[in-house]
């Protein structure tokens, strides 16, 4: 059976948060029993990692109730995405404990709109849509007809070409009752009797 050392609860400020936004985190520390940890004469790190590097690391407060709290400032950069929280507790006795034992405490970071760009949309209508794509198809249409007469027209010359080059290899030459053929792919000559 498996028993984790340690555990985190979130209190306040919710697990999913805007970048930017400075909203206060409040976590709850458990020990292996599930009581609450003591914290007085204790410090608390808190690490915030994506899932490559670590991004940030504070000391945040310990408030009066035994839990902690931060919250993210503006100069604090660590982007947006899925986020995991670690958390450092330096006793009095110097001893350091991490929370939680399993895995991370996590929070998702939503893009905000404040890295936009403003500018124009171009709007447009249904109709005039619709009128672009149904030119966009009539060009299309025409461009492959245009190609197949192009093609015909190059397998017409292929075959006049070809029938020219046959006529070129044979040439005859009748002379009273005899034909005379000369072929000059084969360099031959045949003599007919008419």
């Amino acid at each position: 059976m498996q028993i984790t050392a340690n555990s985190v609860k979130l209190l306040t400020g919710g697990n999913v948060i805007k970048q930017g936004d400075q909203t206060p985190l409040t976590f709850e520390l458990f020990d292996e029993n599930g009581n609450q940890v003591n914290l007085q004469e204790a410090s608390v790190k808190v690490k915030i990692a994506n899932n490559q590097i670590v991004l940030l690391e504070k000391t945040i407060t310990i408030n009066p109730d035994n839990t902690i709290s931060f919250s993210l400032s503006k100069d604090d950069v660590i982007g947006n995405g899925k986020m995991r929280l670690e958390f450092s507790v330096t006793y009095a006795n110097s001893i350091v404990e991490k929370f939680p034992a399993e895995g991370w405490q996590e929070i998702m970071i939503t893009p905000t709109l404040d890295d936009l760009s403003t500018g124009n949309v171009a709007v447009i209508t249904i109709e005039q849509f619709e009128q672009r794509i149904n030119t966009a198809v009539t060009a299309a249409e025409e461009a492959t007809t245009s190609a197949d007469n192009a093609a015909s027209r190059a397998n017409t010359a292929a075959e006049h070409a070809e029938n020219v080059a046959t006529n070129l290899t044979e040439t005859e030459l009748t002379l009273g009752n005899f034909k005379f053929v000369f072929n000059s792919v084969t360099n031959s000559l045949d003599i007919v009797v008419i």
